[in-house]
């Protein structure tokens, strides 16, 4: 167990698509739209836990039908982002309006659907959490949601950090239409570079 949370913890801290998104949001509109941004992402580790303790993932995996229909609904979602950042970017529209027009709720499934979308995140934890799952251990699918509400918890903990510690700059330069503009290029650059890496599995 030791082991596996050793191995989640340097999962979530190495530099992807997740942590960054959770950083760069902060930074931009503050610490509240980091930390449903985060719930969001990690509530997506709950589907992918289910379809690993079902054994529903291998079937994904294995069938070119999903695995096509995954990758056009993630990829056309990841453009569809960065197409929302450009136009609130080159409508000079500052977030906090976009923020009281969406709510809270709208970042939460934001991160959910990003994170639900990746198949990248369905296939990392077919190939992960496997590793500590015996079968003398007792029943596999308990195992499989035991180790996904770990990696779950340590995840929100770390993109909460990240969150509150961004939030805490982001007090510093709200208001800079020059560095949010600059925060709004990362964003969309993000998506593509998310949308290109699912379209290249």
């Amino acid at each position: 167990m030791v082991h596996f949370v050793a191995a989640s913890l340097l999962i979530t801290i190495t530099p992807g698509p997740d942590i960054l998104y959770v950083l760069a949001s902060s930074l931009r509109s503050g610490f509240k739209t980091g930390i449903f941004i985060a719930l969001g992402l990690c509530s997506g580790l709950i589907i992918h836990t289910s379809l690993v303790g079902f054994g529903a993932a291998q079937l994904i995996q294995q069938s070119l039908l999903w695995t096509s229909i995954f990758k056009i609904f993630g990829v056309s979602y990841m453009l569809w982002l960065a197409y929302k950042v450009y136009q609130s970017d080159s409508k000079l529209v500052i977030q906090k309006v976009i923020q009281d027009k969406n709510g809270f709720g709208g970042y939460f499934a934001q991160g959910f659907l990003m994170n639900l979308l990746n198949p990248k995140v369905s296939m990392f934890f077919l190939a992960f959490l496997p590793h500590f799952i015996h079968a003398d251990s007792g029943n596999i699918t308990e195992q499989a949601f035991v180790l996904g509400g770990i990696f779950f918890i340590q995840a929100l903990l770390v993109f909460s950090l990240v969150a509150f510690l961004s939030g805490k700059i982001h007090k510093l330069i709200d208001g800079n239409l020059k560095i949010n503009h600059w925060m709004n290029v990362f964003q969309i650059v993000l998506f593509v570079f998310i949308a290109l890496s699912i379209l290249l599995i």
